[in-house]
């Protein structure tokens, strides 16, 4: 048995798949308990599945628009994508094989991941509820009140972002 979110839905959907007491680890136990404490008879196949889909469709979805912006803002500016394969020549090179201190070498590619994230964010806006009573810059929020966290607004002020409109790297 794996030791990952799949893994705990499963185990979820009735009592005789709970994982064995001594092949647990802390973290699993943490988590475990926690189902155990929600769940009255498990949870069904298609809670399971639909939590599944949850998962893999939000995952995927905001992982391939991301590269998809990458790709647009590189075609835009040459520069760029010139400045990027430089470095990925120099940190991996002829190597046939990638690992992650490879990856983590790469600060220039990160930092355009990440300026393509703050101008074309996946979510243009967050939702949460309020768990408890809040006062923040003078805004009162009562528990159970709904509200929606601006993400594009925010990226595009230009009290946090100078030229917000300009695609900056280096930012």
């Amino acid at each position: 048995k794996y030791q990952d979110f799949f893994q705990l839905l499963i185990n979820a959907i009735d009592d005789e798949n709970e994982i064995n007491q001594q092949d647990k680890d802390v973290d699993s136990d943490i988590i475990h308990e926690e189902i155990s404490k929600t769940k009255k008879n498990g949870i069904s196949k298609i809670e399971l599945l639909a939590q599944s889909w949850i998962v893999l469709v939000a995952g995927y979805e905001t992982t391939a628009f991301t590269l998809q912006m990458v790709i647009y803002v590189i075609s835009k500016i040459p520069e760029i994508q010139e400045k990027m394969r430089d470095e990925v020549m120099e940190v991996i090179g002829d190597k046939t094989e990638i690992d992650y201190d490879d990856i983590t070498k790469l600060k220039y590619i990160n930092q355009v991941v990440q300026e393509t994230l703050r101008m074309y964010p996946p979510a243009a806006r967050s939702n949460r509820i309020c768990t408890k009573p809040i006062t923040i810059n003078g805004i009162h929020l009562d528990k159970d009140v709904a509200f929606s966290i601006p993400v594009y607004a925010i990226h595009h002020d230009e009290k946090y972002y100078p030229d917000p409109y300009n695609f900056d790297p280096d930012r």
